[in-house]
């Protein structure tokens, strides 16, 4: 009962706001014969602030609706000409792309009764056709608004998969550099330990010859798996190729990093057992010190201390300086 009274309140609070946005639409004399630029830029800033107090789907309606605006005066100070007309799918392209289909839809009707409203207004259609011409307006709007979705929805799909490994779900090479990049400069930023971590299966050639290729991504699958359910609450875990993984471990000193690392390893050996895979896997972590790091030199240091562990020898690296560049 709280929750939808909560929810009901956001509601209230952002029709209210909605209200404050068509108040300043009206005055700022799109309908009227006057404009008033200083009405304009007050009234619309001050909803503007308001705005980030609202739900992020009333904001993204809410945004478009003062793109709406912009466009009517536009249009307006043009002397409505049909000129004009297409940028009125603006704000649908916005509210679609930030708000999604039902923010779409929303917009899509907001603009034809908009739409409709002036040409109304100006005795270019009948007061009998009216609901024919806004009908057919909100198809095409509709139609248009379906068309944005769907590019919407091919361009986010293809953007996923070029930074995320089409085998195990996990981010690939580019995503670490792109979000891994980001999640370093937020911890130096806020001062909080960060380690990298290198994990390489042992003797996944042999295993993969003798076993084939089918059992080799089993092997890289439940990695993964075992990866992203042990390290999801400290930050980003990919694969870099082959089978190599990394993990970046936001708010983790380097000695918790090697604890959590080896009970994740110890589950994925008692699994990988209980599958027939017999397999295990090494890393080696580095912790980011009090110089200017980087990730590509975090990395390397965390390849290095790899290296060594598989000789039997070596601890983690604390680095201060770049050695090498992330590879492309």
């Amino acid at each position: 009962m709280a929750l939808f009274t909560r929810r009901r309140f956001r509601v209230f609070r952002g029709i209210r706001r909605l209200a404050e946005i068509f108040q300043a639409f009206l005055l700022c004399g799109t309908v009227s014969n006057q404009i008033d630029f200083g009405v304009i830029a007050r009234r619309l800033k001050r909803t503007a602030k308001k705005l980030y107090h609202d739900t992020p789907l009333m904001k993204s309606f809410a945004w478009s609706f003062l793109c709406l605006i912009g466009v009517s005066l536009v249009d307006r100070m043009a002397g409505f000409s049909d000129a004009i007309d297409p940028l009125y799918i603006l704000p649908i392209w916005f509210a679609t792309r930030q708000g999604g289909l039902s923010c779409g839809v929303g917009m899509v009707g907001v603009v034809t009764f908009t739409m409709t409203l002036f040409e109304f207004s100006l005795g270019q259609i009948h007061p009998s056709s009216w609901p024919v011409h806004a009908s057919l307006r909100f198809c095409v709007l509709g139609s248009i608004m379906g068309f944005i979705h769907k590019l919407d929805e091919r361009i986010r799909h293809a953007e996923m998969k070029a930074i995320h490994d089409p085998l195990t779900g996990l981010a690939n090479r580019a995503g670490l550099k792109n979000f891994g990049t980001q999640l370093i400069a937020k911890a130096k930023r806020d001062g909080v330990p960060t380690t990298i971590a290198m994990v390489d299966c042992d003797k996944f050639k042999e295993l993969n010859d003798q076993l084939g290729h089918a059992a080799g991504d089993a092997v890289l699958q439940l990695v993964a798996k075992c990866l992203k359910a042990g390290l999801k609450k400290y930050g980003l875990v990919a694969r870099t190729g082959g089978d190599e993984f990394v993990a970046v471990l936001t708010n983790c000193e380097a000695d918790e990093a090697r604890f959590v690392l080896e009970k994740v390893r110890s589950k994925f050996m008692r699994t990988a057992e209980g599958q027939g895979l017999p397999c295990t896997f090494t890393f080696g972590i580095a912790q980011i010190g009090r110089g200017g790091t980087t990730l590509p030199s975090l990395i390397d240091a965390a390849d290095k201390d790899m290296y060594h562990r598989k000789l039997g020898r070596g601890s983690f690296a604390v680095v201060e300086s770049s050695s090498r560049l992330l590879a492309s």
